[in-house]
């Protein structure tokens, strides 16, 4: 099963990319900041197979330096970074996907589906 970690700190948001990454057959791990998710991260031998993060949440750090961070660690895992702050993000990582708010449950699942592929 692939394992997505989602920071998002909007408790229906969370409640329903649950439901759509769980129907997905992902099994999801969230978080409420960036900072409790990078916490749980960096404790993890085996990275999950996508990092799902929304850029402003409480917390010392942003879904932005969560999303730099993570790809540091591990480049070539899937990152998508959601927000309805900012209509671009830009990071040199080439597995970096920006999602605009509000997103279609289309482009979520199409998402889900390219992860899918490549762990495939």
């Amino acid at each position: 099963m692939n394992r997505v970690v989602i920071a998002e700190d909007e408790g229906l948001l969370v409640e329903m990319l649950t439901e759509i990454f769980a129907e997905e057959g992902f099994s999801v791990t969230s978080f409420g900041s960036a900072d409790d998710a990078w916490r749980h991260l960096q404790g993890q031998q085996l990275p999950p197979d996508l990092l799902f993060t929304d850029v402003k949440m409480p917390g010392r750090m942003d879904g932005l330096e969560l999303a730099d961070a993570f790809s540091s660690l591990w480049p070539s895992v899937p990152v998508v970074i959601s927000s309805g702050h900012i209509h671009s993000a830009e990071h040199s990582h080439s597995q970096t996907r920006f999602l605009a708010k509000p997103w279609s449950l289309d482009a979520l699942s199409e998402v889900c589906r390219n992860v899918r592929a490549k762990a495939g």
